[in-house]
């Protein structure tokens, strides 16, 4: 895990060291183990790394790395979880190791397949592979886009880097897409969904998709992996299906466990995470019967503490470490601190987040406790309708003949809470009034969001696949990325295994949501494997922060920003508006968490722009 960065330039220009040296330099903390420089012989190609060691810690495993014969030269951002099974097979082949690394593994097997290794890794993985032979170079992201790439076309050159904001600390000058931006303010997912930045000819290399650029400038574009081919018949009964989950989501909890660097989670106490971290604990324990080999335990886990408020899932998360006989490191953030350091972690990060980001204290306190790698609990909510408004949006064109009427179902999961029964009201709310202008009163102007258009499928596939690949999830993957290697932390994902992931959009709906439990095949799963008050939760907070609370007590950063002279005059969103509003809700002390969701996203464009 680590960041990577590239020049590539044309008619005949040379990089020269101190450049690919600076470029890469503005990721050093995504990589604070070591950093090295490769320069084409021709001198027109330019790779970057900086390195978080996570498999062979020695200096054999450094990038840029070249193969025994000299013509192919990678740097790579991510993991190979099944390196060990892939070098075996590569070692029958003829092929000899110099190190421990799955780096090498992945070099050799460019080396001996050529494009087609992609297909047989199960991973994450951003990468830039200059191949001298054939003067192309060539850029890679894995099926999910889990590891960033980002691009910068200029006159004469492409940049490449795991960071925007690395753009912004080389070039002279970055323009703002006012028109991305626009679209962002209402849609704060519509960027990373799209592959767009905010900023003029800086766009994302999409998921699942190789580019090779010639010497000459050429590029070519393939679609290695869509998930549309990839979704298994479902021929199997409701056992078999069980069964079949299990025996997966072990096995990808399993592969995540190899390292030769410590490992934590960010156990917040949901479902997600609960179970994340109960089974990576079984497979240590040899409860599960499985390998060890290259596999070291998960312990230790984190979590945020936020006593007395609405937020706190602190007595959730303790269970669940308790449970498997260990302690868990709370972490308690410091108010102040926190709004101090607002604005530079907000240009830090460098895009548009929904809400100021507080899970960088978590990793930061991982990275604190001698922790490099958190396996988390993300993508289970978009395969298995873990969101109350994908059930709502399922249901919407629910067959009237289903036993399992809609007039019934609104007294179950949806509804089951208040806090959720407000949020879907809400989401539905804020859904028909995109519909009819939503939010003209502060926007000037903007894009409409996009929407899942490919083959037909299932409408339960459809909504998840939207999920994955064109809303929340990639701006999710987007942020936690940001907010770990920001500490130098590497998250592993088990619910992103892509064998889970079509497990998961294979199974009938009734898997996922059987009228009363969304998740419904991981909680089944899961009974007597992690406590009966989180197996059961209805409720979803995930890791957040009183934030509404914190501002209310301390507005001046905010009442400082929308006072600006260029926040009220801007072109993009009616600052006179959001000033006597934001105005008008301290005065009256009624600032509430909906009011910051929609402010945040203004002030924080306000800030990148100034």
């Amino acid at each position: 895990m680590c960041g990577i960065a590239g020049i590539m330039r044309f008619g005949g220009r040379r990089v020269e060291p101190q450049e690919i040296e600076k470029l890469t330099a503005t990721l050093a903390h995504r990589g604070p183990d070591g950093s090295g420089t490769f320069i084409s012989s021709g001198g027109n190609v330019a790779l970057g790394h900086t390195r978080l060691a996570i498999l062979d810690l020695t200096d054999k495993a450094a990038q840029p790395m070249t193969d025994v014969s000299g013509t192919m030269t990678i740097v790579y951002n991510g993991e190979i979880y099944n390196f060990l099974e892939i070098r075996s097979e590569l070692e029958t082949l003829g092929h000899s190791f110099r190190s421990e690394s799955d780096t090498e593994v992945l070099l050799a097997g460019f080396r001996e397949w050529k494009e087609d290794i992609f297909q047989k890794l199960n991973g994450m993985w951003a990468i830039l592979l200059w191949d001298a032979e054939n003067e192309t170079l060539v850029a890679c992201r894995d099926r999910f886009g889990v590891k960033p790439l980002f691009i910068h076309k200029n006159s004469g050159e492409i940049l490449f880097a795991s960071e925007t904001k690395s753009f912004g600390n080389f070039l002279t000058k970055r323009k703002i897409d006012k028109r991305v931006l626009s679209a962002i303010l209402q849609n704060v997912y519509y960027a990373s969904s799209e592959n767009l930045t905010i900023y003029e000819n800086c766009t994302s290399i999409e998921p699942g998709m190789i580019v090779r650029i010639r010497r000459n400038g050429d590029i070519e574009k393939r679609t290695w992996w869509r998930i549309e081919d990839n979704i298994p018949e479902d021929s199997h009964d409701s056992s078999e299906r069980l069964v079949r989950f299990q025996d997966l989501f072990e096995d990808a909890c399993r592969i995540r466990m190899r390292s030769d660097a410590r490992i934590s989670t960010a156990l917040s106490g949901g479902l997600d995470s609960s179970v994340t971290f109960a089974q990576c604990a079984e497979i240590v324990s040899g409860s599960r019967n499985e390998s060890h080999e290259r596999q070291i335990p998960v312990s230790e886990p984190h979590t945020i503490s936020l006593s007395n408020t609405d937020w706190d899932e602190t007595s959730h998360a303790e269970s669940v470490a308790h449970m498997y006989g260990t302690g868990i490191h709370k972490i308690i953030p410091d108010c102040r601190k926190f709004l101090d350091n607002l604005v530079n972690n907000t240009r830090h990060f460098d895009n548009i987040w929904y809400l100021p980001d507080i899970t960088h204290l978590v990793y930061g306190a991982m990275r604190s406790n001698g922790f490099k790698i958190s396996i988390d609990g993300h993508g289970a909510d978009e395969v298995f309708f873990g969101y109350p408004d994908m059930i709502d949006h399922y249901l919407d064109g629910w067959d009237c003949r289903n036993p399992l009427r809609r007039s019934e179902l609104t007294k179950t999961l949806i509804f089951h809470s208040r806090r959720l029964r407000s949020k879907a009201d809400r989401i539905r709310s804020l859904a028909r009034k995109n519909r009819t202008g939503y939010q003209s009163w502060i926007f000037r102007n903007g894009d409409p969001s996009t929407f899942y258009d490919r083959r037909k499928l299932a409408r339960d596939q459809e909504i998840s696949i939207n999920e994955i690949f064109y809303h929340r999830l990639p701006t999710i993957l987007r942020n936690f990325d940001q907010s770990s290697m920001l500490s130098g932390i590497e998250i592993r994902s088990p619910f992103m295994d892509w064998r889970v992931v079509v497990h998961g959009l294979s199974l009938p709906f009734v898997e996922k949501f059987d009228g009363q439990q969304n998740k419904k095949i991981i909680r089944t799963a899961f009974e007597s494997r992690i406590p009966d008050t989180v197996l059961n939760r209805t409720d979803k907070i995930g890791i957040n922060s009183p934030l509404e609370k914190w501002v209310k007590s301390n507005p001046e950063i905010f009442l400082d920003m929308v006072e600006d002279r260029s926040f009220i005059e801007s072109d993009i969103w009616n600052g006179r508006v959001i000033r006597d509003y934001f105005h008008n809700i301290v005065r009256a002390g009624t600032i509430s968490r909906y009011d910051i969701t929609r402010i945040w996203p203004i002030l924080n464009a306000h800030i990148l722009m100034n």
